[in-house]
């Protein structure tokens, strides 16, 4: 999972840069650019979750029965 949140993260900076340099409709490109702005800030705040869960998770803490997390240890 966190190998595919850094690949589409890494998409979206290609396609916000792409969007500068070749944007016509400067209105509705600066949509795009705010929308793909902030799809990348919550695909980055789910993989520091994400992280942070697997990181507790492999110090023995919040392993569930069977060696599962929590979805409370990913919520939060």
């Amino acid at each position: 999972m966190a190998y595919q949140i850094r690949v589409a993260s890494d998409q979206i900076r290609f396609a916000i840069k792409s969007s500068e340099q070749f944007g016509h409709d400067q209105g509705v490109m600066t949509e795009v650019r705010m929308q793909l702005l902030d799809a990348l800030q919550r695909l980055e705040t789910a993989e520091r979750h994400f992280s942070q869960a697997l990181l507790k998770r492999t110090q023995g803490d919040g392993v569930g029965a069977c060696g599962s997390v929590p979805e409370q240890a990913l919520i939060k």
